[in-house]
């Protein structure tokens, strides 16, 4: 962020402008297109410059520094689009709103001025600044939107505030560079896809005060090795961590009712503690975690969806808890190393083709008389009584 100082506003010539119903000055368009730096001038005709038209300065070939003048209110959407070569920005201490878009693929964008008073930050905003580097978030916003920052392939560090409570769609999307995230002990939601395909990202210590992860948040975030989540936290929504292949064991708080198919195509992951409480594991909950080995599973757990551990090749053996009664639709369909599972009397129901492409020697475990025995008489299979 850059100290504000006194600069020489260009000439009005340097711009289309228009007089809006209230009385202020909108600038329409840049009219001086190999300008290397813009000052815009507070006044025009001797009217407050109060706004920035959409695509006003959308991709000038020549800008690398822009200044917006104090006066100024309202920033429509794309009004900076594809500025390629937009390095450094300073904004004014006044803190227009920010619409979707303004300032979405100024690639050679490296230097953002933006001041405490601008409490969000709107879709787009910053999307595809490819030089941006480091970045913190003054303290005071309280969220980002939809991708805010999405494909700024440079960033490699971000810090947010404590007033952050969240993060909108896309937010961090495709920073494919960044590996480093401080959040803001405030926050309680992080949305869809904000920070999808941070594939240098290798670490994360979620806040306390944390709710909601959200569909696909962290999904393709392939460096990633470890999460420490909160003990705040009540859901992870479908794919929350989809395919991040490095990440070897989870841990989940006793706070989260809802995990979805949060993990599904992680490869690596090998343990995981699923939270006292859970009383249902969706569809697709471990699907193609081919190198889980040790599943912790909860003494309330009653049923497991669909395709469950579909394609867990490593997976040897599970014990249901007492109370447990029902195996979903292929639920076990290519766990190709299970040789053991022990049901309780409580079983209900096994869903068609649950353990499809087993080896034949799988072995049923539970009490004479059962439900389990009286399905591995039916299939054929081998059963031990417990």
């Amino acid at each position: 962020m850059t100290s504000r100082h006194v600069k020489t506003p260009n000439p009005a010539s340097d711009f289309a402008w228009k007089i809006n119903p209230n009385g202020d000055v909108s600038i329409v368009k840049l009219v001086n297109r190999d300008a290397l730096e813009i000052v815009v001038p507070s006044k025009i005709d001797g009217r407050p410059v109060g706004a920035v038209e959409f695509r006003a300065f959308s991709e000038p070939a020549a800008v690398k520094s822009l200044t917006l003048p104090e006066s100024l209110q309202r920033i429509a959407e794309e009004a900076f689009f594809n500025c390629q070569s937009l390095e450094t920005l300073d904004l004014p201490s006044t803190s227009p709103r920010l619409f979707p878009r303004e300032l979405a693929l100024c690639e050679s964008f490296t230097d953002e001025n933006t001041p405490p008073e601008m409490h969000a930050l709107g879709k787009g905003a910053f999307a595809g600044c490819s030089a941006l580097k480091t970045l913190t978030i003054p303290a005071g916003w309280e969220w980002l939107g939809e991708s805010a920052f999405a494909d700024c392939i440079s960033l490699e560090t971000l810090v947010l505030p404590d007033s952050l409570k969240a993060l909108g769609p896309c937010a961090f999307k495709g920073c494919s560079s960044l590996n480093a995230v401080t959040f803001g002990r405030n926050l309680e939601k992080i949305d869809r896809e904000a920070f999808a395909d941070c594939k240098s990202l290798k670490t994360l210590t979620l806040p306390d005060g944390l709710r909601v992860v959200d569909v696909a948040a962290f999904r393709n975030c392939e460096a990633l090795t470890s999460v420490v989540f909160p003990p705040s936290l009540a859901s992870l929504s479908t794919r929350a961590f989809e395919n991040c292949a490095s990440l070897t064991s989870v841990e989940l708080p006793d706070s989260t009712t809802d995990i979805s198919a949060a993990f599904s195509g992680c490869q690596a992951l090998e343990k995981i503690r699923l939270p006292r409480g859970l009383k249902r594991l969706e569809h697709f909950a471990f699907w193609y975690c081919s190198a889980l080995r040790d599943v912790e599973l909860p003494l309330e757990l009653e049923t497991i969806g669909d395709d469950s551990f579909h394609g867990c090749a490593s997976l040897s053996e599970l014990v249901f808890p007492e109370g447990f009664k029902e195996v979903g639709n292929t639920a076990f369909c290519g766990c190709s190393s299970l040789r053991k599972l022990t049901f309780p009397a409580s079983l209900e129901k096994i869903g068609d083709r649950a353990f499809t492409k087993c080896p034949p020697d799988l072995t049923f475990c539970g009490p004479v008389g059962s439900f389990v025995e009286k399905y591995a008489r039916k299939k054929k299979r081998s059963f031990e009584a417990i």
